[in-house]
């Protein structure tokens, strides 16, 4: 591979991170605070598991840390 395709792969993947990341924060932190609801009451939704969206959103979001992850972890390491 040549240094450019290498360069914009990492660039890619530590994009896709912080977008994932963003996600996450946007998700559990900031909307919360725009609906003024309580970050308590956002976890215990979030982590909760109850009902179909409490569901959803949990997924969701810790599949969102698990690609962000993924893509830190891909965009750090360097190919040989």
């Amino acid at each position: 591979m040549s240094a450019g395709i290498l360069a914009l792969l990492t660039a890619g993947a530590l994009v896709w991170f912080a977008l994932c990341l963003l996600y996450v924060v946007a998700t559990v932190f900031v909307a919360p605070l725009l609906r003024g609801t309580g970050l308590g009451a956002q976890l215990k939704f979030v982590f909760g598991f109850e009902g179909g969206d409490g569901v959803a959103v949990a997924l969701a979001v810790i599949f969102s840390v698990l690609t962000a992850t993924a893509a830190a972890i891909a965009g750090t390491v360097k190919s040989s």
